[in-house]
C-alpha cells in the first residue's frame, strides 16, 4: 500500500508514550527507515516533526495538522477509500466537535451570560403592554 502522492510505503501508526506521561499515536519509521514528514505550508518542519514525535500542538493550525495526520492514517489503514470510511471520519470529527461544545463551550458561555448579561432577548417572553 502506498501512502500520500509520492507513492512511498505508508507509515505507520503507533501508540506511544509521549510528553507528559500521555499516550499518542506517532508515525513509525517505513521500511526504508526513513520517514518523510507530510508538507503543511502554515507549520515549520521542526514542528511537525515535534508533534509527529508526541509533542502537544501549541496553536490551531498544528492542531489541524495533529488531527489530519490521525485522520490520514485511520483511512490509509481502511485501505481503498470508500463512502462509508469516509463517512466513519466526519460521523467521529462531528461528534467530538458537538461533545466540546456541549462540555466546554456551553458551561463557558452560561458563566459569561450570567457575569455580562445576555444579548439574546428574541427567545424571552414578551411584556404585556402597561395599560393604566
Amino acid at each position: 500500500m502506498t501512502y500520500g502522492l509520492r507513492n512511498q510505503p505508508k507509515p505507520q501508526a503507533v501508540l506511544a508514550n509521549c510528553q507528559d506521561g500521555a499516550r499518542c499515536v506517532i508515525l513509525a519509521a517505513s521500511q526504508t527507515n526513513k520517514l518523510e514528514i507530510p508538507k503543511v505550508p502554515y507549520i515549520k518542519q521542526a514542528r511537525r516533526e515535534a508533534i509527529l514525535s508526541g509533542a502537544k500542538p501549541r496553536e490551531a493550525g498544528e492542531l489541524n495538522f495533529a488531527i489530519t495526520v490521525l485522520v490520514d492514517n485511520y483511512l490509509a489503514d481502511k485501505g481503498e477509500i470508500r463512502y462509508a470510511h469516509i463517512n466513519e471520519v466526519i460521523g467521529a470529527l462531528e461528534c467530538a466537535k458537538l461533545e466540546l461544545y456541549r462540555r466546554v463551550a456551553v458551561p463557558y458561555e452560561d458563566k459569561k451570560i450570567a457575569e455580562s448579561g445576555d444579548v439574546y432577548f428574541s427567545n424571552k417572553p414578551l411584556k404585556p403592554p402597561n395599560n393604566s
